[in-house]
């Protein structure tokens, strides 16, 4: 019997037999061809070597990018979220097939790759107005390098030379944040004529959740006899064919699946708030339609105006959270900025 992952056998002569793939039938099923030794280790290095020369070497596979990246996206289909298979087909579409497609994926070479990267940084944008950024040119590598080792293990077709490509250095931008004043005048501004779209901007403040994520908030989220809040789905807006769509779905990772407490305030803030809302509605808009991610963004941007806040992207307003969480040293400082009002509400946030 084989080994798992391997195509070694011992034969009933004493021999071991390896089999690898020489090409492929009209119908598409594997051809083989078969090595033989006196015991397993010089039938596997054997077989590595033979390997090793074929895979640089398949002049019988037509295989084009174009079909490649066709058959990767349809694997991966059923293991992603329609909004990660949306993002794979658009960079697939507008940058992958346009430069690669028509090119035998045996023919592909680390010069080819490499250029590629190039041209991506220096004239990738669709309104021809220069590269596109580090960071997109990094994931459009990524989905390359995955379609291309499942060349590798489906049609024997393998250059490790690709993976020698080095993408674009990408550098983290430096992501706007309030200090601690800037979130006390903020919080004053909420306290001052409390909604739910302004206890959404506490929240992302106080407890961290993403924009999809407070849009995504059902009443049923909140356990308030224990003070606890949980996320559970996100929404955002992907392609649709000629058109767009609202989604929900699961978070961004497993580990956004999260429990978060509330500050007393917070919840206070919500009963007060919630009226005669049932369970399975949505918290920012009562009803059985999540809000529009892109409506609290603009909602947020007029009420920074509105009171002539320092202006910061939605984002910005969970890294105070996401910094006490993750930075010790600030974890371990005991300084903090309280806003009361008649409430009672309490917003912390260390300096």
């Amino acid at each position: 019997m084989a080994r798992k992952g391997e195509n070694i056998y011992r034969r009933k002569d004493g021999r071991w037999e390896g089999r690898y793939i020489v090409g492929r039938k009209t119908d598409g099923r594997a051809r083989y061809a078969s090595l033989y030794g006196r015991s397993y280790r010089e039938v596997r290095d054997a077989l590595e070597r033979k390997k090793g020369e074929q895979y640089r070497t398949m002049p019988n596979c037509s295989l084009t990018v174009k079909a490649l990246m066709a058959m990767w996206l349809s694997l991966r289909s059923t293991e992603i979220k329609a909004s990660s298979y949306q993002h794979y087909l658009a960079l697939i579409e507008s940058q992958i097939v346009p430069r690669l497609g028509n090119i035998r994926v045996s023919s592909l070479s680390a010069e080819m790759v490499s250029a590629f990267v190039k041209e991506l940084l220096e004239r990738g944008r669709l309104d021809g107005k220069g590269g596109l950024a580090p960071s997109t040119v990094s994931g459009i590598m990524s989905v390359l390098r995955s379609a291309i080792r499942l060349a590798g293990k489906k049609y024997a077709i393998r250059d490790i030379t690709l993976f020698d490509v080095k993408g674009p250095v990408v550098r983290q931008p430096k992501v706007e944040t309030l200090c601690a004043a800037e979130c006390e005048a903020l919080a004053r501004c909420i306290m001052a004529e409390p909604d739910l779209s302004g206890v959404a901007y506490l929240l992302a403040l106080c407890c961290g959740p993403r924009l999809g994520e407070l849009c995504g908030l059902m009443w049923s989220d909140i356990r308030f006899s224990e003070s606890v809040l949980t996320i559970n789905r996100t929404v955002l807006r992907i392609k649709d064919g000629d058109h767009t769509k609202l989604v929900v779905q699961p978070p961004k990772t497993e580990a956004a699946l999260r429990p978060i407490p509330l500050l007393k305030g917070i919840l206070m803030l919500l009963v007060r708030l919630r009226g005669n809302a049932p369970d399975d509605a949505f918290i920012l808009t009562g009803t059985s339609k999540p809000m529009e991610p892109r409506t609290l963004q603009k909602r947020f941007k007029r009420f920074l105006e509105l009171h002539g806040l320092q202006h910061i992207c939605f984002h910005g307003l969970r890294h105070p959270y996401v910094k006490r969480r993750t930075n010790k040293a600030l974890q371990k400082q005991k300084s903090q900025v309280t806003v009361f009002d008649n409430s009672g509400f309490q917003f912390l946030s260390r300096q």
